[in-house]
């Protein structure tokens, strides 16, 4: 069932922070110091946090109060697999392994992070990492941070120290390494020790060219290394929807296969240019049954119907599609433009973007899968010849 989107105004900017009292806290099973000046202790924060697993993913979150209400915090690329949130593989779960319950999910508007809502919230309000907005007021480049998460997997809370790289207006970069699992963890800021951000994703840096080593090289480069680490900032989203896990759940799969298509279509219209393609498109079975169909006709089509034998199942498509009349070649060619436009089905794509009602997260990237489709129509209809004449 299809749920419509509520958008809730939800605004971060001026959110009372709640401070808690240090006072009392005697055991301290692990302190991290810089300075004689920072003092964090991993006990203090370790309560906070969330292992999160769910139809073949791993991600992290935590526990923060914004506006009086306590959330689970992650990224809405680590939900986006969850569908029914009462599967069992579905688990959400503090260190403690206590499981919660979710309620109600709600996305930011131009941010990967996600608020849930769950059952008996308030009974974990003394938990919650302190939070604090307009963090360019207190937050610098070069301030020490403490990236906890569920790395790699596996359900263990791992810490990876860090460094405030430079602050955009929705994003941090920082230099904590990161792995897969730790999507969704807290950026502790250690000098007030107020989570600031939701790390998000690990990007490639390659060095581009001789002078971009030479530059990367230098000391005084604020780019350095070959990743680069990034995080959402919790107090810049504006407002927020509400999400229906099973439709979105629903529109992230549909996103991805048409992502994969467009891949394999790219992949098979290389393997007609001569060219290897990157991605073995023969898994797919509809362009599998193209390849069939194509070697099929063409002999059926060639002087004295030819038996063509590919190397290791790999065809030579320029030789074959030379031995046939000129004739036949434009038959078979039309016949091979029809399978492969029907494949892509750029119309029906636009047609089902334009129709839809697309979560804010996911909808740039269907929007560019249907570029994509476009242009690949495009392409098709003004280089017929890569079936070469």
């Amino acid at each position: 069932m299809k749920a419509k989107a509520i958008l809730i105004p939800i605004l971060l900017f001026g959110m009372a922070a709640i401070v808690h009292s240090d006072e009392g806290n005697s055991v301290v099973e692990h302190t991290i110091q810089e300075q004689g000046e920072i003092v964090f202790s991993e006990s203090e924060a370790i309560e906070s946090l969330l292992i999160i697993e769910g139809m073949g993913s791993v991600g992290t979150g935590f526990l923060t109060e914004i506006k009086g209400n306590v959330f689970a915090v992650t990224n809405l690329h680590v939900i986006s697999g969850f569908g029914d949130p009462k599967n069992p593989s579905v688990s959400i779960k503090t260190v403690q392994n206590e499981k919660l319950n979710l309620e109600k999910v709600f996305g930011a508007d131009d941010h990967d992070i996600a608020l849930i809502q769950f059952s008996n919230s308030d009974s974990f309000r003394d938990r919650a990492l302190n939070y604090k907005p307009n963090i360019q007021e207190f937050v610098n480049s070069g301030d020490k941070i403490q990236v906890p998460g569920n790395s790699k997997g596996g359900g263990v809370v791992l810490w990876t120290p860090g460094e405030i790289k430079g602050i955009g207006a929705t994003e941090i970069e920082h230099t904590a390494p990161t792995y897969s699992g730790n999507s969704g963890s807290p950026i502790i800021h250690l000098p007030t020790k107020r989570v600031i951000g939701v790390h998000t994703s690990a990007m490639p840096n390659p060095v581009q060219s001789h002078l971009e080593r030479l530059l990367r090289e230098n000391p005084d480069s604020a780019i350095s290394g070959d990743t680069r680490h990034f995080a959402f900032r919790l107090d810049t989203p504006r407002s927020w929807y509400s999400i229906d896990l099973r439709e979105f759940q629903e529109q992230a799969i549909q996103l991805s296969k048409w992502e994969e298509e467009r891949q394999l279509v790219v992949g098979f219209i290389m393997s007609f240019l001569g060219y290897e393609p990157e991605i073995n498109w023969r898994v797919d079975n509809r362009l599998k049954s193209f390849e069939t169909d194509f070697i099929e006709t063409a002999q059926q089509l060639s002087t004295g119907r030819r038996d063509f034998a590919g190397t290791d199942g790999i065809y030579d498509y320029y030789s074959i599609y030379r031995v046939i009349h000129p004739e036949e070649r434009a038959r078979l060619k039309r016949k091979v433009l029809g399978q492969l436009h029907n494949y892509i089905d750029a119309a029906d794509k636009k047609k089902a973007f334009e129709k839809g009602r697309i979560y804010p997260f996911l909808r740039d990237d269907y929007r560019s899968e249907v570029d994509g489709a476009e242009w690949l129509t495009k392409y098709l209809q003004e280089n017929k010849n890569f079936l070469s004449e």
